[in-house]
């Protein structure tokens, strides 16, 4: 988390059993979610996080090979990261930072 930002952390994944979609929280403002095993689903993801109130708006991080040296990060919105992890490629694994 963030101070000042967040004081508290979700942890979700990106597929449910047998590849089902997950459930989402709603938006909570001090609150950082972070998805696992989810950068193929970050379409329906972001979208289902706007349902469920998050702001278009909201910051998201992508963490591609976190921790790699050839890791790379990307930084976008909730209505930008789709298109942009598309534009770069973005492949497992990835962390997704909401």
């Amino acid at each position: 988390t963030h101070r000042g930002a967040a004081n508290s952390v979700i942890l979700g994944t990106g597929y449910g059993r047998n590849k089902s979609e997950p459930a989402i929280v709603p938006y909570q403002p001090q609150t950082t979610a972070v998805f696992l095993m989810a950068i193929g689903r970050i379409g329906p993801l972001s979208q289902g996080l706007k349902d469920n109130g998050y702001p278009a708006d909201t910051p998201v991080v992508v963490i591609e090979k976190a921790s790699c040296s050839d890791q790379r990060v990307l930084l976008a919105d909730l209505d930008t990261a789709p298109s942009l992890v598309s534009e770069h490629a973005i492949k497992p694994p990835a962390t997704i930072v909401v």
